[in-house]
Formats: structure tokens, C-alpha cells, sequence
């Protein structure tokens, strides 16, 4: 059965313990809203909605209330309370004869039907107040009871139970409500995820684990290149076998033991009660407890490395005659937890095996993150079973709910679009479009509704943030825009101005420290997990084919994984955008609050007079986020994704985000600073070469200094394909320790490379001599290392490789000569780095294109002997600027285009990006031996990686569907051309990223035979975020449909 002729489908998770609520409009699918709050306060935290109802003796019903000993509801003598209402569902006539004891002619159903009028009540209430629902798509005029549809989550097997509980509860009839189960709904939830996250491809398989409180489910995905294309079935739903299965057995082992530890029914209860609380989510076989939580005891340590006493109980409960009862973590891994464990673990497994052993796995449900059944699983298959399992971040307690409204909007009579002309009709572009002044003005204008724009040069390993006032009478000089150089958490002394890039997690994955305060305090606190280098897995693809897949690219990927799970008391695999999102979010805190000390409370400073805009005395601020050339248009996308998280922006303020890639923003640095780089329209055009010395990488790109044919303006280009490779300043550290490491095994030393004992070693490198080396050849220089205590040198065998060491102060201290400070450290990166940049020269060369300029960016860039190797390397062929505020020259940059949006105007494609299309059936490109007509999953591409994008040109694809069926528009993304790998070229494959799929539904229209062809324009817009799809029908006789249902106020059938 499918939902029809509604305007929105309302998805309803029923839970054991809380129920949920989601909806969105039918022709909106993408955009879902959740009920966030419950209760009258829109302070309160996102939360469900309790399934539990009270009868009070006056006749009133109340639902949505907790009765614990921790959230205490006064009931008084022949009121009725119930809660977890589901648990009754599971044996209907056994909940019948319950209930009546408690109330005559109490039935579950009844109890159903009370709870379901409430909540819906309560959830439609909540809806009309819920900001970002209230502001959706045509939210005033569609949002009536009357244009709501429904979809309810729960057990196949009570679908005519809840049918009726719904007509009765007058909610809605029949024939507008299906149903699907939770472990379906989950997997439905997984497929509507963004696959950058799910990591779901084409023609797998997949698991999905829905461990609830009252069932354990499992169904299916096949996966297809679409959404809607993909297949979801039910495995498997045993009711009853949820993570109730653990409190039922604690109380069938307390009952057990009943006389043993001297319990009544009282205490029974209040023992299962703590335990629901306090231990079942939470409970670790190697947690050490604080003696401050209640009903549980506890033990005071000092260090993090204490065990926990053998025997300690783990509750603070008196027995009957008044002892502590004695029940330890021994006895509840024993009688509870693993007896359980091992039946989900062996019944995973059995599923696994029916299904030939190549589904990976999702896990979703309440219970399915606790940490000890990860591990458990994990540890199938020889240990090696946890690459097959994944725990998706965004299957949420709002999973099931969302989901529903994924499975009441799946559409019926769908199509990919058939593409006629692959052979003889190319993606067409529209002229260029061109930057003229009233745009700039308008851009101008829209920059000074805001107190500040902020940039921030967001690095691998270290980030830096400029900003300025936009209302600054001296805006346009490069004096208004000011870099925080001081106050950073932990000090910048050896950053030039910026902060490391360093965010430290503690085991619940909590952030407590980040910049350099988190590395300063990763050696005292043994329970932080330091992390670094997260901004990497963000696009480790294109990573690794630009700096191709060296040893140590796969070495910080290892090392990546590694970190990527943090210990208990919940394992849970870290998400790279959350890890950046926790970071950024810290950064922006700390940007803000400097803001304000430097300029809000001094008024009177020149410069800023004005009140701040917001409200609440904090600034309005727009921020421009700076990214590597070679990100994909997804991997931007995520940018964005990452700024809402970190609070940067909220989710309806996209457009309020600005991102610009290094080298854009490193050119329009230039174009504050020297403004001879654009001489007269008569004049040649200015060549620079841009190089971005960095902390982990180095990259470069060649740009163009020239003006606007039509209308004079200055514009820059982009001229090469950027180039890049890991031999930033972080690998001198790198190669200093290694210098080290070979010290001591040529001496007769066992050292290993990870022994930290060097790295205080290597801080003074940093500290002393990495950032201002510069080798003297006209006297004998020494730098004095003062060598780690733990590793004491007595003797030194009489050697050739030992005679080129000088140890002084009993071999305390070696004396490292400049020579080989130049030779064995310096002299190898900075070879690369003039590598790179003859690369850019000659690339110039073969496109006719004369160099006029080098100038180093970057926090590297100030070291004064790579400044003078580039000097004697190019002297007099080309001008060499190295700017004073080169280690900031990206941020200035990034506040100098939010200041004034403008387009590099001409860049090149970072990815190729393809439409999915049906075309004629040609045995020359596909497989011989099909039937088929018409190619399955085959592309046709918009754009190629490494095209020439001229300012905003859209690019067009014409394609037809057959009426009535809708159109599934699917766009994909990939990081090579089709030479570089014909075989994944032509179809959706494994190396594509879907971005987008949208559904355009077909009205029905009497002018049109079925059959018929209908025609759309597709068209591709790439932007500095990402890029922008155009959907728009050519049909004349849809359009005046259109039209006519909208009463004019749209004239065609369009999406963008």
C-alpha cells in the first residue's frame, strides 16, 4: 500500500520506553522535521516523548511521564500508572487480565488508543511552535490535519491491532496509514543518510541491526546507484528479545537468590530500578565508578591506571537486615550481560553466514552502541570481523520515526531518465557570466549586515583566523583586517600567529582540550585521546592521488583508523566531519570572545562605534571558511555540514556560509597587497605563482592577474592544475628525530620510533632552530641537543659511523653541526618544495604562459632558509615576494572576499560530476551478453576532472521519461577522467559519490498519452560551496498544469 494525495507524511516511532515523531512534506522528502521538544519550555532538550500513561481517579489522562525514584510523579491511592506501554502489547491477553486488576475494564487496547490521542495531539501542538518546521516549505498552506498521512513503526505482526487503535483514537482512517517494522524503518533511515557517511554503494548488501528495548530486528538492504532504487527486506523480528531480555534477567537472578542475599520484593524492585538506571546502557567490565552516584558505589582513585577491587559490589542497597548487597561485576557478566551477548552475537552470525558472508553490517537501537557487544562482535572471525560492522553516528533515537517517513514517501512508478544523445549532444554551456559593478555593490552591501566577517584558515595542522569590521570607513585597506596572533589555549610561540590543529577527547568522547593546550596536556591525563590530522580523512581519496599513496600517507591513514575508536565505556567509531565540527566549534567560541574583548567593550576605539546588531550583545558574524583546491565539490558540501554542527551556522543559514579554496583566497591576499599585480587593460597580464608552505603539505597553483573584457573589472584565473606534495614543516620535525633515532643505533642503541622520550627533544628543534635556521658557510656553528635522561650514554664504540657524532658533558649533550642540520634535515624537504614549483614553471611554459612571480604563503614560508633557496634557485628570472604576513595571508584573504565576493573567474574542475541516465543499448561500450535495450546505471557527464570552468557557466543535459512515470534525477561525483580509469567510467560505480537524488513527480494531465516522451533540462551550476542542480520540465502542457494548481504563482515545473 502507498500513502496518496496527502501533503505530508507523518512518521511515528511507538517505543517501549519513548515514542517519536517526524515528518516532512511530500514534495519536499530531503528536508524532515523531528518533534525536538515535548514540553512547554523551548529551552528543554531535545528528547522523546515517555510511553507511559497515568489514570487519575477524576477522570483525567496524562501521558509522557517518567516514575522513578529519580523522576518521582505522586500517584495517588486507585490512580494508574503504566509505562512502558509496548511491553504489554507483546501478549495481549496476559495485559487484558493485568490490566483489568488494575482498572475495571482496562485493556491494552484502550490504553493504546489513550496514549495515541495524546501524543498525536501533543506532537501536532508542538509542530505549529517548532521554528525551523514553521519555515519550511509551504508549511501555512499545506499544514492541515486533513493533508497529513501517516506511517507507524512497529511489529509486522500487530499492524491490525494498531490499525484499530488509530480509527479508534480518531486520528486518522485506514486507508491513509501503513506500516513498516523498526528494524525495516532503520534501514530505510541508513539509505536517506548521506553516503559520504554510510559509506553505501551500488549492487552490496547490508545488515541492518535494530537492538530496541522490546524486539531485536534485522533486515535487509540491496543496494542500488538511487534511494528509491534500493530494496529493503525484513530478515528476522523476535519480540520480546530486546535489551529488556537484561533487566529481566537481573530480576530472575535476584529472585534466584532471593534468600542467599536476603532480599524482599521492595528491595528487588529498587535493585532492578538502579540497575535500568545506572548500569545497564553504562555498564563496562573495567569501569571504575565515582563514589557520587546514586544507589551505586563507588571508588575514589588517584590515577587513571587503578583497577577496581575484586568483590566490590556495585550497589549502595541495604538488605533486609540492613547489610550492603553484595553484587559485583563478576556476577552480572555471569547471570546478565554475557548470556545475552552471546544470544545476539550467535544470532548475527547465523544471519551473517545465511547471507554468503559479504553483507557489511549497520547497527542502530538503543542497545547497539554499548561497548562491551561491539567488542564482542567485533571480535568475531578471528578479530577481523569489525571491518564488516558500522555504527552510523546519525541513526539516532530518531532513527525508526525518520525512517517511517522514508518508507510512507517511497514513490511508485518511478524512472531514470532515458539520454538520447550521447554520442552527438555534449553538455552544453551559457556564456560566461560576468562580474560587473553593480554585483559587487550588492555583495558589498549584503557584507555590512553583519558586526564581523571572519576567516578561518582552517589546516591539517595548524589554523589560523582573520577579521574585520565591514562597516570600517578604511575596509578597503589591508590595515583594517586583524589576525589573532596571541591568546590561543596553550600559546602559539613556534606557529607564527595560529594554533595547532589538535582537538584532545576524553574516553567519552568529550572534548577538553584542543590547539596547543591539548598537546600540552595529552602527558598528564592518561584517559585523553589526542587527535590530529582528522581534517585529512575528510577527502582522503584525493589526498592520496595528488600526493600519490606514499608510506606516509598510508601511514596517517593507519594511524587514523587507529585513533578512530575510542576506548570504553562506549566504543564508538569517530566521524572525521564530527571531529572537525568539535574543533571548528571551539575555534569559533574562542574567535568570538576575542572579538568581543578586542573591539566590543572599547567603543570609542577607531574603527567601531557601532552597538552589535544580534541580540543577547554578542556579534553577527559571517564567516569564510578556507579549503584545499584539490576538495571535490562533496567534500566542500561537507564544509557545510560541519559548520552547522559546530554551531557556525544554523541549518537555514547556509547561504550565510562563505568558502573559498587556499589558493583563491591566498590570490585575493595579493590583491590587498599589491595592487601593481593589475596594471592597465592595455597591459600584459600578471602570472603568479602561489605556494602554500604549510605544516603537512605543500601546494601550488599558478593564477592570473587580469581584467574583465566587457567591463573592465579586475579578475583573477586560475592557469595550471594545482599541484602538491607532504613536505611541509611538520616532516623537519620528522627528520630531525630521525636524525636522532640514527644516532642512537649507531652508537649500539635499541630505540623505537615511537618512544616519547624524544619528544621534548624534538620541541626545542622546533622551538630553536626550525623556524629561523638559515646555514652560515663563513664560520663553524654547532647546535647544542641535550639528550633525553632515559637513555644514558656510558660508552661510544670507536666506529666510522660514530666519528661523525661530537658528544660534550659526560654524553649528555651532542653537538649537531650546521652543515648537517642543512644537509640531512633541511636540504631534502626544501628539494621537494623547488620540485613542485619548477612543475608549475614548466606547466606555464608548455601552455605559452610567462611566470612573472613567486610568492610563499604559509606557516613554513617564514623560514628564512627556504626563502633564500627559492631566491638562488630563480634569481633574476622572476620577482620573489614573501610577505610578512604570510602565515596569515590565507585567513586576510578569506575575510578579503567575504568583505567582497568575487569569483576566481575562470578555475578548474576538481571532480567530474555525471548525470544517471538510460540510454540506447550499445554492444561496442556494454556487456554482450545482456538483452537489455537500455544501459542500466549508466552516466553521462556534466562535467570532466580538470575542465576549464569559465566564471558560473551551467552546463545542460537534455533527457525524457516516459508519462506518467516520475523522474528520479540522480547526480553522482568522482575524483578521475575516463582515462584514468575506463572501467568505472561509464557506470555507477564503487569510486562514485552520489550528491544528490531528487524525485519529480509527473500531475496527471489529460493532453498526454501514456507513453508519451517528457522532456527535462538538467542543468549544473558550480559554486565556491559546492554546486547548485537545476531541474526544469519542457513540456507545455505539464507547465500549464503547473500553473493552473498554483494559481500562477509557479509557471513551470522547477527544482533547484
Amino acid at each position: 500500500m502507498v500513502l496518496k494525495d496527502k501533503k505530508y507524511v507523518v512518521g511515528i516511532d511507538f517505543g517501549a520506553i519513548s515514542s517519536g515523531l517526524s515528518i516532512a512534506h511530500v514534495d519536499r522528502p530531503h528536508s524532515k522535521f523531528t518533534v525536538n521538544t515535548w514540553k512547554r519550555s523551548i529551552k528543554s532538550k531535545p528528547a522523546q516523548f515517555p510511553t507511559s500513561i497515568l489514570y487519575k481517579t477524576n477522570g483525567d489522562i496524562q501521558c509522557g511521564l517518567f516514575n522513578t525514584a529519580y523522576d518521582y510523579v505522586y500517584i495517588e491511592e486507585e490512580e494508574v500508572y503504566i509505562d512502558n506501554i509496548k511491553q504489554y502489547i507483546l501478549n495481549i491477553d496476559q495485559a487484558n487480565e493485568e490490566l483489568g486488576q488494575k482498572m475495571e475494564g482496562l485493556t491494552i487496547q484502550k490504553v493504546v488508543t489513550d496514549y495515541l490521542k495524546i501524543f498525536h495531539a501533543l506532537a501536532i501542538k508542538r509542530l505549529e511552535k517548532q521554528e525551523d518546521f514553521c519555515n519550511s516549505y509551504e508549511f501555512e498552506q499545506d499544514f492541515k490535519l486533513e493533508n497529513l498521512s501517516y506511517c507507524l513503526s512497529c511489529p509486522t505482526s500487530l499492524n491490525d491491532f494498531f490499525a484499530d487503535c488509530f480509527v479508534k483514537a480518531g486520528i486518522t482512517e485506514k486507508d491513509n496509514l501503513v506500516f513498516v517494522s523498526e528494524a525495516e524503518a532503520t534501514a530505510f533511515h541508513c539509505l536517506s543518510i548521506n553516503r559520504l557517511t554510510t559509506k553505501i554503494v551500488p549492487d552490496q548488501t547490508y545488515l541492518v541491526l535494530d537492538i530496541g528495548h522490546s524486539s531485536f530486528g534485522i533486515s535487509k538492504i540491496k543496494a542500488d546507484s538511487t534511494e528509491n532504487f534500493s530494496k529493503v527486506e525484513l530478515i528476522s523480528e523476535e519480540l520480546g528479545k530486546g535489551s529488556m531480555v537484561l533487566e529481566n534477567s537481573f530480576r530472575d537472578y535476584l529472585i534466584k537468590n532471593k534468600s542467599q542475599l536476603n532480599l524482599n520484593e521492595s528491595i528487588i524492585s529498587k535493585l532492578v530500578e538502579t540497575f535500568v538506571k545506572e548500569i545497564k546502557v553504562n555498564f563496562d567490565e573495567e569501569e571504575e565508578y565515582d563514589k557520587s552516584h546514586k544507589g551505586l558505589i563507588f571508588k575514589q582513585h588517584e590515577s587513571s591506571n587503578q583497577v577496581e577491587e575484586k568483590g566490590l559490589s556495585l550497589f549502595r542497597i541495604a538488605d533486609v537486615n540492613d547489610n550492603l548487597i553484595k553484587i559485583t561485576t563478576d556476577d552480572l557478566i555471569r547471570h546478565v550481560f554475557s548470556p545475552y551477548m552471546d544470544y545476539l552475537v550467535n544470532y548475527i552470525m547465523k544471519v551473517y553466514h545465511e547471507n554468503n558472508n559479504d553483507s557489511k553490517i549497520f547497527l542502530s537501537g538503543k542497545y547497539s552502541s554499548e561497548a562491551n557487544f561491539y567488542e564482542k562482535l567485533s571480535a568475531q572471525k578471528d578479530g577481523k570481523f569489525g571491518r564488516y560492522v558500522s555504527l552510523i553516528e546519525d541513526t539516532n533515537i530518531d532513527a525508526v520515526s525518520l525512517g517511517a517517513v522514508s518508507f510512507g514517501l517511497k514513490v511508485k512508478n518511478v524512472q531514470i531518465p532515458f539520454f538520447y544523445g550521447a554520442k552527438s549532444k555534449p553538455a552544453t554551456s551559457e556564456p560566461q557570466k560576468n562580474v560587473g559593478s553593480s554585483e559587487i555593490l550588492k555583495t558589498e552591501h549584503r557584507s555590512k549586515e553583519f558586526d564581523f566577517i571572519v576567516g578561518i584558515d582552517f589546516g591539517s595542522t595548524f589554523t589560523g583566523c582573520s577579521y574585520a569590521n565591514p562597516r570600517d570607513a578604511q575596509v578597503n585597506n589591508l590595515k583594517a583586517i586583524h589576525t589573532i596572533e596571541t591568546g590561543w589555549p596553550g600559546g602559539n610561540a613556534i606557529s607564527f600567529g595560529k594554533t595547532p590543529t589538535l582537538l584532545a577527547y576524553d574516553k567519552k568522547m568529550k572534548t577538553k582540550h584542543w590547539g596547543q593546550e591539548a598537546k600540552e596536556n595529552i602527558g598528564r591525563y592518561k584517559d585523553l585521546n589526542l587527535l590530529g590530522n582528522f581534517k585529512l580523512p575528510l577527502s582522503l581519496k584525493a589526498f592520496g592521488v595528488k600526493y600519490d599513496a606514499n608510506i606516509e600517507i598510508k601511514r596517517m591513514n593507519e594511524g587514523w583508523e587507529h585513533t578512530s575508536r575510542i576506548s570504553k565505556p562506549k566504543t564508538k567509531s569517530i566521524d572525521a566531519v564530527q571531529v572537525c565540527a568539535d574543533y571548528l566549534k571551539e575555534v569559533k567560541n574562542h574567535v568570538i570572545r576575542h572579538i568581543v574583548a578586542e573591539t566590543k567593550f572599547n567603543k570609542g576605539k577607531k574603527g567601531f562605534t557601532q552597538f552589535f546588531k544580534s541580540p543577547g550583545n554578542e556579534p553577527k558574524i559571517q564567516f569564510v571558511l578556507t579549503v584545499p583546491s584539490i576538495w571535490s565539490t562533496s567534500t566542500r558540501e561537507k564544509m557545510g555540514q560541519i559548520a552547522i554542527k559546530a554551531t557556525i551556522i544554523k541549518e537555514d543559514e547556509l547561504d550565510d556560509l562563505l568558502i573559498i579554496s587556499e589558493p583563491e583566497a591566498a590570490a585575493l591576499f595579493c590583491e590587498k597587497k599589491y595592487s601593481d599585480f593589475f596594471p592597465g587593460p592595455d597591459n600584459p597580464d600578471y602570472n603568479l605563482i602561489v605556494c602554500d608552505a604549510g605544516g603537512l603539505t605543500v601546494n601550488l597553483d599558478t593564477l592570473c592577474f587580469t581584467h574583465n573584457n566587457e567591463n573592465g573589472e579586475p579578475m583573477i584565473c586560475q592557469i595550471s592544475n594545482g599541484t602538491g606534495d607532504t613536505c611541509g614543516s611538520t616532516y623537519l620535525d620528522r627528520a630531525f628525530k630521525n636524525y636522532l633515532l640514527r644516532f642512537y643505533r649507531d652508537i649500539g642503541f635499541e630505540v623505537s620510533n615511537t618512544d616519547t622520550s624524544f619528544d621534548s627533544v624534538t620541541d626545542d628543534f622546533v622551538y630553536n632552530v626550525k623556524c629561523d635556521f638559515r646555514p652560515d658557510s663563513t664560520c663553524d656553528r654547532f647546535w647544542v641537543v641535550k639528550l633525553p635522561a632515559e637513555h644514558k650514554i656510558t660508552s661510544i664504540p670507536n666506529t666510522p659511523e660514530t666519528r661523525q657524532y661530537f658528544l660534550t658533558e659526560k654524553n649528555t649533550k651532542l653537538n649537531i653541526h650546521h652543515d648537517d642540520i642543512k644537509e640531512k634535515i633541511f636540504d631534502p624537504i626544501i628539494a621537494k618544495i623547488l620540485a613542485l614549483i619548477q612543475q608549475q614553471v614548466e606547466e606555464a611554459y608548455r601552455n605559452n604562459s610567462q611566470i612573472d612571480a613567486i610568492m610563499l604563503v604559509g606557516g613554513f614560508s617564514r623560514n628564512p632558509y627556504l626563502q633564500q633557496r627559492i631566491q638562488d634557485e630563480y634569481r633574476g628570472m622572476f620577482r620573489m615576494i614573501f610577505p610578512e604576513e604570510g602565515a596569515a595571508a590565507i585567513s586576510i584573504g578569506a575575510v578579503s572576499y567575504g568583505l567582497r565576493p568575487r569569483l576566481i573567474s575562470r578555475k578548474l574542475a576538481s571532480q567530474s560530476i555525471a548525470l544517471e541516465v538510460r540510454i540506447p543499448f550499445n554492444k561496442k561500450e556494454d556487456d554482450e551478453t545482456t538483452d537489455r535495450m537500455y544501459s542500466k546505471n549508466r552516466l553521462e557527464y556534466f562535467v570532466c576532472h580538470s575542465d576549464d570552468l569559465q566564471g558560473e557557466s551551467l552546463k545542460f543535459l537534455t533527457v525524457t521519461v516516459d508519462y506518467p512515470n516520475n523522474a528520479v534525477i540522480a547526480v553522482f561525483a568522482c575524483g578521475f577522467k575516463e582515462e584514468d580509469d575506463e572501467e568505472n567510467w561509464r557506470y555507477v560505480s564503487k569510486r562514485h559519490t552520489k550528491i544528490l537524488e531528487e524525485i519529480i513527480k509527473l500531475p496527471e494531465v489529460e493532453e498526454i498519452n501514456k507513453g508519451d516522451p517528457i522532456q527535462f533540462n538538467v542543468g549544473l551550476q558550480v559554486d565556491d560551496i559546492g554546486s547548485t542542480v537545476t531541474i526544469e520540465c519542457q513540456n507545455i502542457f505539464i507547465n500549464r498544469k503547473i500553473k493552473e494548481m498554483t494559481n500562477g504563482y509557479e509557471t513551470s515545473l522547477k527544482v533547484v
